[in-house]
């Protein structure tokens, strides 16, 4: 299964060669919702949406057909490590 997806805003999702192709060899999205999370996953982590203004609509393809367009929040959680400077 051929899965595409573009960012509304970032993407002109009508463009073929405007599309960024999910690589997932073990694609298991248990729902659209789940498939909409991991294309977020891919845009945040391999197209510099971590630079992104979070939410972001996602329009998801499935073998070059929209499926839906997907309105995906990012979850912020900040981990913080101290180590002693002066002792």
């Amino acid at each position: 299964m051929t899965i595409e997806y573009a960012v509304i805003g970032k993407n002109n999702s009508d463009d073929l060669t405007d599309r960024y192709a999910l690589k997932n060899d073990t694609l298991n999205a248990s729902s659209l919702k789940r498939l909409a999370e991991m294309c977020a996953k891919d845009y945040n982590d391999n197209h510099d949406g971590w630079g992104a203004y979070w939410p972001i609509d996602i329009v998801v393809f499935s073998e070059g057909r929209s499926v839906g367009v997907f309105r995906v929040e990012q979850e912020y959680n900040p981990t913080f490590t101290a180590s002693c400077q002066k002792g």
